[in-house]
């Protein structure tokens, strides 16, 4: 694979596309409240939760990583193929209210995540050991679901599920990702810009040892 097929150079940046992907979850996880009001949709309980979690948050969890933790590691940028991956994932889960493309998209950004952390150039903020813990949650959490859905485990791992997948993945990267964002915010500590690495930039350490990385 040559370094001219990598999203380095004039590429979108991740949350550009999966912030307004969260929107329109949370449009059709909220909106369909409205059709229930109006006595036009069944009780859209588990529509909306899988919109609000899977959807919205997800779809804000991918990009808010896919974008910031290339610039906290000095690793290179989404590529392209990961990028497109990780779009298509998400608007299938617009037409297809199933945990299994949960299951998929919280594997594939742990597989982003670990592959940027092979070729770091720095260590990342302390914080962000919850990462790995909310994406564990939502792994085991999604992927027990998906096998309920499917009717391989008994409904009795769904309560299991959502706890993980609703409360403990989300707790996790609120104070993953809001520790030190929140704390700037307010004023209380200096803003996360500390060794961020241009989009537009790649070592040449990196720039050697990426393509192995993705043909290995």
């Amino acid at each position: 694979m040559k370094l001219t097929s990598l999203n380095l150079k004039n590429g979108i940046d991740p949350y550009k596309i999966f912030f307004p992907l969260g929107l329109l979850h949370a449009l059709l996880g909220a909106g369909v409240w409205v059709l229930y009001a109006l006595k036009m949709a069944q009780y859209p309980g588990q529509y909306h939760a899988f919109h609000m979690i899977v959807g919205f948050s997800l779809s804000f969890i991918t990009g808010f990583l896919f974008t910031a933790i290339p610039r906290f590691t000095g690793s290179p940028r989404c590529s392209n193929a990961e990028l497109t991956f990780a779009t298509l994932l998400n608007v299938f889960s617009i037409f297809f209210q199933h945990l299994v493309l949960a299951f998929v998209s919280f594997l594939f950004v742990a597989f982003f995540i670990l592959r940027r952390f092979r070729l770091k150039t720095y260590s990342p903020p302390p914080h962000f050991i919850f990462l790995p813990i909310g994406l564990l949650f939502g792994i085991i959490g999604a992927g027990l679901a998906g096998f309920v859905q499917m009717g391989v485990l008994e409904a009795f791992y769904f309560s299991v599920a959502k706890t993980l997948l609703y409360y403990g993945t989300t707790l996790a990267f609120i104070l993953g990702i809001g520790a030190k964002l929140i704390a700037a915010l307010l004023g209380w500590a200096a803003p996360p810009t500390h060794k961020m690495q241009p989009l537009n930039t790649i070592s040449k350490k990196n720039k050697k040892n990426y393509t192995p990385a993705l043909l290995a």
